[in-house]
């Protein structure tokens, strides 16, 4: 079942168009298919590499946690990131209240990335009210 926004979604998040090369989307969705029953997570970087780390939430069905030494080097590598991702196995493309709590701190130390979602049926980009 596909989870819609509710009114306190949207005064969180503001949906954007999610500009991407077709091959970066479709390997999205395809890492989301191949992986249907947990979250996926990672980077994309500004050259277009997709840096996938490893999901080590304890329930990664239900959330995601990037494995901490693989996101430290990709934040520390020589290339910028230009965006961050994360799949929703239930289809959900809006951020949801740990997804936003997890943003609205990365947004108030200056991150620059886009925010995507990702689902088996596409990639969706969000924008958080913290960032300004």
């Amino acid at each position: 079942m596909i989870e819609v926004e509710s009114t306190e979604a949207t005064s969180v998040w503001k949906e954007t168009k999610c500009e991407l090369p077709d091959a970066i989307r479709a390997g999205l969705i395809d890492l989301a298919r191949a992986n249907k029953d947990i979250e996926i997570c990672g980077f994309i970087l500004s050259d277009g590499t997709l840096v996938n780390i490893t999901n080590v939430d304890p329930n990664p069905a239900k959330g995601f946690e990037m494995d901490k030494d693989q996101m430290m080097k990709t934040i520390k590598g020589k290339t910028p990131i230009a965006a961050t991702y994360h799949s929703h196995p239930s289809g959900r493309k809006w951020p949801s209240d740990t997804d936003g709590d997890h943003m609205s701190f990365l947004y108030k130390q200056g991150c620059p990335w886009r925010y995507l979602i990702v689902t088996t049926d596409g990639v969706f980009e969000f924008e958080h009210r913290d960032r300004s």
